[in-house]
């Protein structure tokens, strides 16, 4: 009986935690996550990330709020006076960010944080790592060699939290590494998927309506750059399409099943 009451605890308490993802938002019933149905001939598969201009397409809509990308610079070196440290959380986001996710801030202003190009936010653990006691906001640190500067250190990011960053930077693909190698500018295109795109939605928006409304602006934008590509490919009898689904955050550690 004791055993039994144990496990019932136990997984009681995993249910719990499992459940808990992402709820320590303000409003997380109010942001989704866009992932991409990319369908090619008779192929189909379910992405987490999207093309970068959905953002503005997002943005320009009633029904949102705020719409932001989030995007891993990977791995690199950060240098701040005569240390030198491999890093694999450098992100780079929009300037709504801390609009959609509001993290606590222990010094800096969220209106503020990501306002300059240069500005670079750490977490509390990430300054203590490299600045100990001192003040971090205005000393510079540098990511494969350019130049930032913290504005603002927020508390870490919670375990149950389906993405983690140690610094978070202005969005700026090129100097991201992005690299464009079919169309002349990434953020333009909607054929190479790349960024998490994040959107909060004001209240009782109906999520149907509002995704075939995307998706019909989308096709609109897309039409030449999908003509390009099959004739650049010599296929122009072949289907492409990619169509965005919007995913309640909560549902991306358990039920998402994009990759």
């Amino acid at each position: 009986l004791t055993l039994g009451v144990a496990l019932s605890v136990f997984v009681l308490l995993f249910a719990r935690y499992e459940m808990s993802w992402d709820k320590h938002f303000i409003d997380y019933n109010q942001i989704y996550r866009f992932a991409s149905v990319v369908s090619i001939g008779n192929m189909q598969t379910l992405a987490s990330v999207t093309p970068s201009p959905l953002r503005d397409v997002l943005s320009d809509q009633p029904e949102v709020e705020f719409a932001v990308r989030l995007y891993n610079g990977g791995k690199g070196i950060v240098e701040v006076q005569n240390q030198r440290h491999h890093e694999s959380r450098f992100f780079y986001a929009d300037r709504d960010f801390f609009n959609v996710f509001n993290l606590p801030f222990i010094s800096g202003l969220p209106q503020t944080a990501l306002d300059q190009k240069q500005d670079v936010v750490v977490t509390q653990s990430t300054a203590k790592k490299y600045f100990g006691h001192a003040n971090p906001i205005g000393k510079q640190l540098k990511y494969n060699n350019k130049e930032y500067i913290v504005s603002a250190v927020v508390a870490d990011v919670p375990i149950n939290t389906h993405f983690h960053f140690d610094f978070i930077a202005v969005n700026d693909m090129n100097l991201a590494g992005l690299q464009d190698t079919l169309m002349s500018n990434r953020d333009e295109s909607w054929l190479q998927i790349s960024v998490y795109t994040y959107a909060k939605l004001r209240q009782e928006v109906d999520l149907d309506q509002f995704a075939q409304k995307i998706n019909e602006i989308k096709d609109l934008k897309a039409a030449q750059q999908v003509e390009e590509v099959k004739e650049l490919y010599r296929s122009p009898d072949e289907t492409i399409v990619i169509d965005f689904v919007p995913e309640p955050i909560t549902h991306i550690h358990y039920l998402s099943k994009a990759v």
